[in-house]
C-alpha cells in the first residue's frame, strides 16, 4: 500500500523530525539524502523506519540501497511506528524533505546511546555556533584530519548537528563521530580540564598557532560563536589560540580557523604520540 496523504500519522511525526527539539525527544535523526544514508548504515547506524517512493524503489540505485537497509531496523518506545520500508508517494516525500528536490528516499535513523571513548586524543568543542554549514564543515574537517578518534561536544544552545544542513555539510561525518549535544558546555570542559589540554580560538591576543604547542597529552579545541566568539566562562579554563594572519584580513571564518588549528594540533599530537 502506497501512503499517499500528507496527514498520516508516520508522515506527520516524521515531519516533526525537521526541528532540533523532536529530533531530541523522540532521539531520532532525518535523513533524506542517498549518499548520506549509505554513510549512515556503513558507521553502523539503526533504522527506526524508512519512507520510499515506488520509482526510486525500482530503480537500480534504490533498490540496491533499501537491500542494504534490510536487517538495520529496530523497535523503540519513543517511535511506535512500522520498522520497515513504507512506500510513499512523490507529493508525500515532497511535503515532509529537506531538500528542494526529494531523492526518493528518506530514513528516520536511531540515534545511538553516546559511547565513551576512553582512546579520545582529541576533543573538539563547538560553543554556539549557529550557522549548521560551519558545524558540519568542521565535523568534517575533524574526522579528515584526525580520525575517528576525535570526539565532540556540541551546545545545545548552537546549530544542530543532526539537522539536516548540518549533515550535508559534514559529508557524512556525523555518524562516524556522533557528536555529543550536551546542555551546559562549561560542566563538560571544567569535567574533563585535568587531562585534556583545552584551547580557545581567538581572533587576536592569543597564544599564536605555531609547532611546539602540544604536550602529549589529549588536546581539545574550542571553536565560538561566528560573532561573539567563545564565551568568557570558557576562556577561563582554556589557553587563547590566534592564528597569525599576515594579510589585511581581520579574522577567518569558524570553520576556516578550526579546520587550521585542527590540522595544526593534531598532526603535533601524532608526531610526539
Amino acid at each position: 500500500m502506497v501512503i499517499e496523504s500528507p496527514r498520516n500519522a508516520l508522515v506527520r511525526q516524521v515531519g516533526l523530525l525537521r526541528t532540533a527539539r523532536e529530533r531530541r525527544m523522540r532521539r531520532a535523526v532525518l535523513v533524506d539524502v542517498p549518499h548520506l544514508v549509505e554513510e549512515g548504515i556503513a558507521a553502523g547506524w539503526r533504522l527506526r523506519t524508512v519512507l520510499s517512493t515506488a520509482a526510486f524503489a525500482n530503480s537500480g540505485k534504490g533498490a540496491e540501497l533499501l537491500v542494504r537497509t534490510e536487517g538495520m531496523f529496530i523497535r523503540s518506545p519513543e517511535w511506535p511506528f512500522p520498522a520497515e520500508t513504507v512506500v510513499v508517494s512523490e507529493r508525500v516525500l515532497g511535503s515532509i524533505g529537506t531538500t528542494e528536490a526529494p531523492q526518493g528516499i528518506l530514513a528516520v535513523f536511531a540515534l545511538p546511546p553516546l559511547a565513551v571513548r576512553n582512546e579520545t586524543r582529541y576533543v573538539l568543542a563547538l560553543d554556539r555556533l549557529q550557522d549548521p554549514g560551519n558545524v558540519g564543515a568542521l565535523l568534517r574537517a575533524a574526522l579528515a584530519l584526525c580520525g575517528a578518534s576525535v570526539s565532540v561536544l556540541a551546545a545545545a544552545q548552537g546549530a544542530d548537528p543532526y539537522g539536516p544542513k548540518a549533515l550535508r555539510a559534514s559529508a557524512g561525518a556525523s555518524f562516524h563521530l556522533r557528536p555529543a549535544v550536551v546542555d551546559n558546555l562549561m560542566d563538560e570542559i571544567r569535567g574533563s580540564a585535568h587531562r585534556v589540554d583545552w584551547w580557545s580560538l581567538m581572533p587576536t591576543g592569543g597564544v599564536p598557532l605555531a609547532p611546539g604547542l602540544a604536550t602529549g597529552r589529549p588536546v581539545g579545541l574550542i571553536v565560538g560563536n561566528e560573532g561573539r566568539g567563545v564565551s568568557p566562562q570558557l576562556l577561563e579554563v582554556s589557553r587563547p589560540l590566534t592564528i597569525p594572519l599576515p594579510g589585511p584580513v581581520e579574522s577567518l571564518n569558524a570553520s576556516i580557523a578550526g579546520a587550521l588549528a585542527l590540522y595544526v594540533l593534531c598532526r603535533q599530537c601524532m608526531a610526539i604520540t
